[in-house]
């Protein structure tokens, strides 16, 4: 038996981009916003969901007009992309006090949001206390992170319909 290339494995930040936009149902057919990034072609099959993501706020690019398409994302990259649309859905933040032993290599730009995603259980680190944040995510991270977000989805549905339905029953009740 053969095994696949451990690159098989991994997820790119268009890949991880586009799972994103599609679990949020973002229609990518009519947004004409440009995205702005060099490396991203119209003709792309990630670019619908790279413009959608930009004009949502789901993503930013890696500086110079470039998005790095190809590029495997990291997990703290991943954390970011997430914790972004988070907080569209969440706006209060909940930190944890909790910390991972190389929360200190994690980049200033996304240390609030691993802080958060932390706070909300969305990610765990390892078993060692790391959260390796410079590591490549790998599909099957990328799918816990996605369950996770839609399971928070999920929640926050359920909290306005509760919300709406006792809002209904006191006007009733008046």
């Amino acid at each position: 038996m053969k095994l696949a290339s451990s690159h098989a494995v991994l997820i790119t930040r268009a890949e991880f981009t586009a799972l994103i936009v599609r679990l949020m149902g973002v229609d990518t057919t009519v947004n004409e916003q440009q995205h702005g990034f060099q490396d991203v072609n119209d003709d792309d099959w990630f670019a619908p969901e790279i413009k959608a993501a930009v004009h949502h706020e789901m993503v930013q690019g890696m500086g110079n007009r470039k998005f790095a398409p190809h590029a495997l994302v990291t997990r703290e990259q991943a954390s970011k992309i997430i914790a972004n649309v988070v907080r569209k859905i969440r706006p209060e933040p909940l930190t944890s006090p909790r910390a991972f032993t190389d929360q200190t290599d994690v980049s200033d730009w996304a240390k609030e949001e691993v802080q958060e995603l932390t706070g909300l259980y969305m990610i765990t680190g390892y078993e060692d206390g790391s959260f390796r944040p410079m590591q490549h995510l790998s599909r099957s991270e990328a799918a816990a992170l996605i369950f996770r977000l839609n399971k928070l989805i999920q929640v926050m549905d359920e909290k306005r319909t509760d919300q709406v339905e006792k809002a209904s029953a006191f006007d009733r009740h008046i």
